[in-house]
């Protein structure tokens, strides 16, 4: 079973809303959703960390039997240190109005189906 599927089992075993685990773990309800259907295919390990906290297991047992975290062998790395070009653009993102972040975000989904 992969990770997001397990989010979503756990959570709904427990009777916990997306709402409700995105306000414990500090996220948007979007960014659950999204996590829980896949959309995200690599959740950030602290986010993880997190949601395992409030589902009450360990992130292993999260990430058990789900190759993206566990394959070793997978052409994903795992995400280093930013760039100084990362850091920068950050910098520069972070700055804007919320609406304008929105747009950033749209492109850049836009650009990742590329």
């Amino acid at each position: 079973m992969s990770v997001n599927e397990k989010i979503k089992n756990m959570r709904r075993k427990q009777g916990i809303t997306a709402a409700e685990l995105a306000e414990q773990v500090n996220l948007k309800q979007s960014t659950i959703a999204r996590y829980e259907s896949g959309s995200i295919k690599y959740i950030p390990v602290d986010n993880l960390t997190a949601i395992a906290e409030v589902l009450g297991c360990s992130l292993d047992d999260l990430i058990k039997g789900d190759s993206r975290y566990t394959d070793t062998s997978s052409d994903y790395d795992l995400p280093k240190k930013p760039t100084a070009f990362e850091k920068d653009l950050y910098a520069r993102i972070s700055v804007l109005s919320p609406k304008k972040q929105k747009v950033v975000r749209q492109l850049v989904d836009s650009l990742s189906d590329l």
